[in-house]
C-alpha cells in the first residue's frame, strides 16, 4: 500500500502544480477574457467524459490498469508541454483540453487500483484493513508539495517558467512510479473478461439506482458550482483582493493544508455524522463559503473560507469514491469510478463552466452567488432523500 500511497502523492503533484494558479495564467500570460477562461476549462471537461470510462473499462476487462496509468501520464506530458508552448487562444485551449483528455482518468484509475488491493486484503484476512482516507490524504499532501517552490521559483523565473517545470517535473516522476504499483488479481481480471455485458453498463445501472440516484443528483448540482472556486477563486484574489502572484497560490494551500486534518480525522467525523452527515455538512460549507466571498469581498474573506475548504472536499471527492465502491460489484469497480467521472463530474463541470463563463463577463462576484445557490439546492437533495445504504465492510 506505500507504493499506491506514493502514487496517489505524485499525481496529486501533477494537478496541485498546474491549476492553483492556471487561471492567473491563462489571462496574463495568454491573454484570456474571463469567458475565454471558462471555455477552456469547459472543453477541458470533455476530459471527463471521453477517456476515463473508455480506460477504466479496459482496467476492468484484461489490460494491466498500471500500464493505462504510465501511457495516460505520458502522453498528457506532451500535450502539457505543447500546451504551455503554443500561441493563441484557439490552440492553447485544444491542447489543454487535449491535456485533459490524457490525465483525468489517471485519478479513478489509482482509485480502482487501491479498491482491488483492499479487495484482497479482506480475500487474505490481512487485518487490518488500510482505510482509505490513509491513501486519499498522501494526494492532498502531494497536491500541496509544488506550491512550496512557486513563491521562490516565481521569484527566480516567470510565472509561466516555474508552472511548467513543476508538472513535468512531477509527470516524470509519475510516469516512473507506475511501475512500481501492486500487479492487479488474475482471477478478477478473469471473471470480468468473461461477463458477457460491458461492466460500464453495470456500473451505470447502479449509479442511477434507488441506492444512489439522489446521491448522483445532489452531486450533479454540486458539481455545476465547483468550477466557480476553481476557475475564479484566484481572479477573486487578484482583482479583488489586490494579492500578488505569489501569494495567491500560497492562499490556495491554506485550504489544502486544513484539508490533510479533516481527511485524517475522517473516522472521527464518520462515527459522528455518518457518511450522509459529511456530505451535507461539506454541502452547507461550501454554499456558505461561496456565499462569503460575493457578500464580503476580499483577500480576508479569501483566506477564512479556506478553513472549511477540507469538509467540502469530503463531501464531493473522498466519501463519493468511497460510497461509489460501497455500490459497486467486483466486475465493475474501477469503471464506475469512470461512469461516475463522465455521467456527474464531465457533464456538470462543463455545463456549470460555460455558466460561470456568462455570469462572470457581468462581474467576478456574481458565480459565487450562483455557486453558492446550487450548493444549497444540493444540500436541499441530499437532506431529503438521499439514505446510503449501509457497507458490508468497515471503509475507513
Amino acid at each position: 500500500m506505500n507504493l499506491i500511497r506514493f502514487q496517489f502523492a505524485i499525481s496529486y503533484a501533477v494537478i496541485g502544480a498546474l491549476v492553483p494558479l492556471l487561471p492567473v495564467f491563462f489571462k496574463e500570460v495568454k491573454g484570456f477574457s474571463n469567458q475565454e477562461i471558462s471555455f477552456a476549462f469547459s472543453l477541458a471537461g470533455l476530459g471527463h467524459i471521453i477517456a476515463p470510462t473508455l480506460l477504466t473499462l479496459l482496467a476492468d476487462t484484461r489490460v494491466d490498469s498500471r500500464r493505462i496509468v504510465a501511457a495516460a501520464t505520458v502522453i498528457a506530458t506532451g500535450m502539457l508541454f505543447t500546451f504551455y508552448s503554443c500561441e493563441g487562444v484557439t490552440m492553447t485551449i485544444v491542447f489543454y483540453a487535449l491535456y485533459n483528455i490524457c490525465y483525468t482518468p489517471v485519478i479513478p484509475l489509482l482509485d480502482g487500483i487501491f479498491f482491488a488491493a483492499r479487495r484482497r486484503e479482506e480475500e487474505q484476512r490481512q487485518l487490518p484493513l488500510t482505510n482509505y482516507n490513509s491513501i486519499r490524504v498522501w494526494g492532498t499532501i502531494g497536491y500541496m508539495i509544488p506550491s512550496v517552490f512557486f513563491m521562490a521559483l516565481i521569484r527566480m523565473t516567470s510565472l509561466k517558467g516555474s508552472v511548467l517545470f513543476s508538472a513535468l517535473f512531477f509527470c516524470a516522476i509519475a510516469i516512473a512510479t507506475t511501475f512500481f504499483l501492486p500487479k492487479p488479481s488474475p482471477r478478477l481480471m478473469r471473471e470480468a473478461a468473461a461477463k458477457r455485458q460491458l461492466p460500464s453498463m453495470d456500473a451505470l445501472r447502479a449509479l442511477f439506482s434507488p441506492n444512489a440516484r439522489f446521491f448522483t443528483i445532489g452531486v450533479f448540482l454540486a458539481g455545476l458550482a465547483t468550477p466557480v472556486y476553481y476557475m475564479y477563486f484566484p481572479l477573486y484574489l487578484k482583482e479583488v483582493g489586490g494579492v500578488r502572484d505569489n501569494w495567491v497560490g500560497f492562499i490556495i494551500i491554506i485550504g489544502v493544508f486544513f484539508e490533510i486534518f479533516y481527511i485524517l480525522n475522517l473516522e472521527r467525523l464518520r462515527s459522528k455524522l455518518r457518511l450522509r452527515g459529511i456530505m451535507l455538512a461539506g454541502l452547507l460549507a461550501m454554499a456558505l463559503r461561496m456565499l462569503a466571498l460575493a457578500v464580503f469581498p476580499g483577500a480576508l474573506t479569501g483566506i477564512l473560507i479556506q478553513l472549511v475548504h477540507g469538509l467540502e472536499i469530503l463531501a464531493l471527492i473522498v466519501v463519493p469514491v468511497m460510497y461509489l465502491n460501497r455500490i459497486a460489484g467486483d466486475s465493475f469497480r474501477n469503471s464506475i469510478q469512470g461512469v461516475y467521472a463522465m455521467t456527474v463530474i464531465g457533464t456538470s463541470r462543463i455545463l456549470g463552466t460555460l455558466i460561470a463563463g456568462q455570469f462572470a463577463e457581468m462581474h467576478i462576484l456574481i458565480p459565487f452567488y450562483w455557486a453558492s445557490f446550487l450548493a444549497f439546492a444540493a444540500f436541499t437533495i441530499l437532506f431529503f432523500k438521499f439514505h446510503p445504504i449501509p457497507s458490508p465492510t468497515p471503509e475507513f
